[in-house]
């Protein structure tokens, strides 16, 4: 396993210190000890955890040490003491959820780095496991810093397995190894273990409602953190209305998450940057995108990843990357990422660098990530976005979504006049898309709701007229933010963005030409 060749390579390289960060500690020690055991000549393992001191492994031996410091003293002979117990050389000494006591404790600082040199000189690694990594400045650069990755399919095939066995081949069949396998992808081997122990006993085998059970917990696990959310989509791109040219990449980007993809020489895609006015249908089509192509969704609150202890923010950004990673294929989802971005220009003076860090690490991953993860940003304002930001690389392409044509609102009036069980053609719709210039989708979405509230109040049913009446009442968001549509339209024009839909242009922005709604069509072509 990767995690094992690389902690050999610390060991025999002679790192005296390394932090691994993990919630699996029970996993991880398994495989330092097995790691001990491959190197010649092998070498003990010992624990400290403040409640037990330190502990040998396949050992009876111990050393009391009830503190931290007494813990990290313990590590070696104490000079003037008479028979004072140490850990042996030539060990690896893993320290238990010791982050309490490295950041805030001064002595704890101290006696580390006086243990330094001891260390190296006697092969002794001090070996720091943590679900959090918590580095003090003077420790920056005497640790490398592991993080201990969560099971692949084949390790949650094992578990899998495992799980079957307890209870009997028979009592438990696997209808869809892979599927169940994909669906637990993301989640810890303890997590794993609970979600197919959960399915098998509520129903009593691995199918459809079972794999739907596993990915229930695994949005629960990846809730946990705060920074991601799991999403369950539940929108189809015949749910947008438009943006054709969108739609058709999207499905042609899908087939590249398959192995026949792969075996073709196909990379993964790496990700697309929608831009465009608010209610344009941006977060619509990431979440048409997950359906489409069968995978999840993750969504980054940009917002909850900035913390208020030292390297919190950049760990946060980290355990998105790498939670992300695990999921993968997957789709992560960042709303609104202008916002997130906004403070990088000044980021040295108001916040010590810290947000620059935090998305230089987000860069980072997404220019040198191999896993299928497909990350989809949304922008309002592309012009708060910073250029290193939308350089190709990061993003396959940038899509700028305009205001609907005519067209386009005709499709959507009949959308959402389907889903609430109306037929479009009871309805002029060539009226209501006269009414609707220079709305947006969502906005067209919301006059039929206001429709439907006046409906149900006056005991009657939506018109064409009621809903033309709503929609005069209705000030759309394009007039009082004409400025960033134009924008977006100069990004098309100038090539630096692909306009999201094929066709005719959506007018342009002005006055509103609301047609008269009467009994024939020639009485309603008049603009009031």
């Amino acid at each position: 396993m990767a995690f094992r060749e690389t902690l050999t390579h610390y060991v025999n390289a002679g790192f005296p210190a390394l932090w691994v960060q993990s919630h699996e500690e029970t996993r991880a020690i398994q495989d330092i000890v097995a790691v001990a055991k491959t190197l010649k000549p092998p070498r003990p393992v010992w624990t400290w955890a403040i409640t037990e001191g330190w502990k040998e492994i396949g050992s009876p031996k111990a050393i009391k040490a009830a503190d931290p410091i007494t813990a990290l003293k313990s590590t070696f002979p104490q000079p003037g003491v008479t028979g004072s117990s140490a850990c042996p050389e030539e060990s690896i000494l893993i320290l238990k959820d010791f982050h309490p006591y490295s950041v805030e404790n001064a002595q704890v600082k101290r006696v580390f780095r006086d243990l330094l040199p001891a260390l190296k000189s006697t092969g002794r690694l001090l070996l720091f496991l943590s679900p959090t990594v918590a580095i003090p400045v003077e420790w920056e650069k005497e640790i490398q810093v592991l993080t201990y990755i969560l099971p692949n399919r084949d390790e949650l095939g094992v578990i899998l397995d495992a799980v079957v066995n307890s209870v009997g081949a028979s009592n438990a069949k696997i209808e869809d190894r892979i599927a169940v396998l994909e669906a637990s992808r993301g989640l810890t081997a303890s997590e794993a273990e609970n979600a197919f122990s959960l399915a098998i006993v509520k129903h009593k085998s691995f199918n459809n409602a079972a794999i739907k059970t596993i990915q229930a917990e695994k949005a629960a696990a990846v809730r946990k953190s705060g920074i991601l959310e799991y999403f369950e989509a539940d929108v189809t791109d015949t749910d947008i209305g438009g943006l054709n040219v969108l739609k058709t990449w999207l499905r042609k980007r899908g087939k590249a998450f398959s192995d026949a993809a792969r075996a073709f020489g196909l990379r993964p895609p790496k990700g697309v940057l929608l831009m465009g006015v608010p209610g344009g249908g941006k977060s619509l089509s990431a979440k048409a995108a997950s359906n489409m192509w069968k995978v999840p969704i993750l969504k980054l609150d940009l917002g909850k990843v900035f913390g208020s202890l030292v390297g919190k923010s950049e760990e946060n950004m980290r355990t998105a990357c790498s939670t992300a990673d695990a999921c993968a294929p997957c789709i992560l989802w960042v709303d609104e990422i202008e916002k997130g971005l906004a403070g990088m220009a000044s980021s040295g003076a108001t916040d010590s660098g810290v947000t620059s860090r935090v998305f230089g690490t987000f860069l980072t991953w997404m220019q040198e990530k191999k896993s299928q993860v497909f990350v989809i940003a949304t922008a309002n304002n592309v012009s708060k976005i910073p250029p290193e930001f939308l350089r190709k690389g990061r993003f396959d392409e940038v899509f700028a979504i305009d205001l609907p044509s005519a067209s386009e609102r005709k499709e959507i009036f009949e959308i959402h006049l389907k889903a609430r069980e109306r037929k479009p053609e009871k309805f002029d719709l060539d009226v209501l898309v006269a009414a609707s210039t220079d709305f947006t989708g969502a906005e067209i979405e919301e006059v039929i709701n206001s429709a439907l509230f006046d409906a149900f109040d006056a005991g009657g049913d939506i018109t064409t007229e009621s809903v033309v009446k709503c929609v005069k009442e209705t000030k759309p968001l394009a007039l009082t933010a004409a400025e960033q549509i134009a924008t977006i339209r100069k990004w098309i024009e100038e090539g630096r963005a692909r306009a999201a839909s094929d066709g005719e242009a959506a007018a342009p922005i002005g006055p509103r030409k609301v047609r008269r709604v009467g009994l024939t069509s020639s009485e309603g072509a008049n603009a009031d």
